[in-house]
């Protein structure tokens, strides 16, 4: 699920025909009722390294949070706890939890908002799926055109004729 998320948030930042270099920093979050890895810790911060040489420095400005409501607290902040102390257990304590505890109980009494956000899901969903389809017909064509791939198998990835995918190098 991490890279599938990665993946969209890379997709959705970089605007047709922008170069790689140009993606900014990104972190994907997950709030976890179970400790995900078994080591007990209250958050997992995971970016990539070197396996031989872990001293190497490797920023890809990518980080990957998991918070575990079930951890060790040791390694977070006083907020982050109390966060995930609410998660666990709805007790509300400190102001942040307090003002989001309050935007959770208007929330479930907002019809108007519910319908909106159920709304907003659904297109979500809609244009995540147009989108991951559109990036791929635009590396498939990028691929092409770089000489990495013949027309032939990308054509066949995008399950197009070859007739439909040379239109869309062509358009």
């Amino acid at each position: 699920r991490t890279r599938f998320y990665q993946g969209m948030i890379d997709l959705v930042s970089l605007e047709s025909g922008m170069n790689y270099i140009n993606l900014k920093e990104s972190y994907v979050i997950f709030i976890c009722t179970s400790d995900p890895f078994d080591r007990n810790l209250g958050c997992y911060s995971i970016t990539n390294t070197c396996q031989e040489d872990i001293s190497l420095p490797y920023n890809d400005k990518r980080t990957i949070l998991f918070y575990n409501t079930k951890g060790s607290f040791d390694n977070i902040s006083e907020e982050a706890k109390d966060f995930l102390n609410y998660i666990e257990t709805k007790t509300v304590n400190g102001d942040f939890v307090k003002r989001l505890d309050n935007a959770v109980r208007n929330a479930q009494h907002n019809k108007e908002w519910r319908a909106e956000y159920m709304h907003s899901l659904v297109h979500d969903m809609d244009m995540i799926n147009k989108g991951k389809r559109e990036g791929r017909l635009e590396a498939l064509i990028s691929l092409v055109k770089e000489g990495d791939i013949t027309i032939d198998v990308a054509a066949k990835k995008a399950e197009m004729s070859v007739e439909e995918f040379e239109k869309l190098i062509n358009a």
